[in-house]
């Protein structure tokens, strides 16, 4: 199964197979490739901060109402909210499923407190970080809580395979928009 795949809001793959519930080995795959999905994003995220002077994280465009560091700073804040976001959707719960409009001006408002003073390098650190727990909760998926979810940040319903596979879509996602902001791309 590809990322693209599996990164639908709403797509949710069958756990069942031939008459039973998903194998070991199943799960094992799943694992492994929410696993390599991380590790691309967390070297891709190091890549471009890396490669960035500090007052590149100052740099906006007009109709982008983000920094790059904001970008940076909201994409942060998605791994850290990775493991909570997890444990609801592997109680079949929802996770901060607020209507679009009330939940973009909240965010917005967070990120921008967040992101006031951050160096190039204390984000790095930060999302390196915040990869950790979420690379030790996949270990812990049990093979019939892959498929199990909830609805997520108004967006629709999320299984805990598409949370985890998401993330790497939502920093490819970003950090073409931090190369936007930086003319590296049209």
């Amino acid at each position: 199964m590809s990322v693209e795949e599996s990164s639908q809001p709403g797509y949710v793959k069958s756990s069942k197979v031939r008459g039973g519930t998903m194998r070991e080995d199943e799960a094992a795959r799943r694992r492994s490739e929410v696993e390599d999905s991380l590790e691309i994003s967390r070297v891709a995220f190091q890549e471009v901060l890396g490669s960035l002077k500090e007052a590149d994280l100052l740099v906006t465009r007009p109709g982008s109402g983000w920094s790059v560091r904001e970008v940076a700073v909201h994409l942060i804040s998605s791994i850290e909210r990775t493991p909570a976001l997890i444990g609801r959707l592997r109680r079949s719960s929802d996770y901060l499923n607020l209507p679009l409009p009330i939940a973009e001006v909240v965010k917005r408002l967070y990120t921008r407190w967040a992101a006031r003073s951050a160096t190039c390098q204390e984000l790095i650190r930060r999302f390196d970080t915040a990869c950790l727990p979420v690379l030790a909760l996949v270990d812990t998926i049990e093979c019939n809580e892959w498929d199990r979810g909830g609805y997520a940040y108004g967006e629709g319903h999320w299984t805990v395979e598409y949370a985890f596979l998401h993330q790497r879509e939502h920093v490819e996602g970003h950090i073409r928009q931090i190369r936007q902001l930086l003319g590296q791309l049209t």
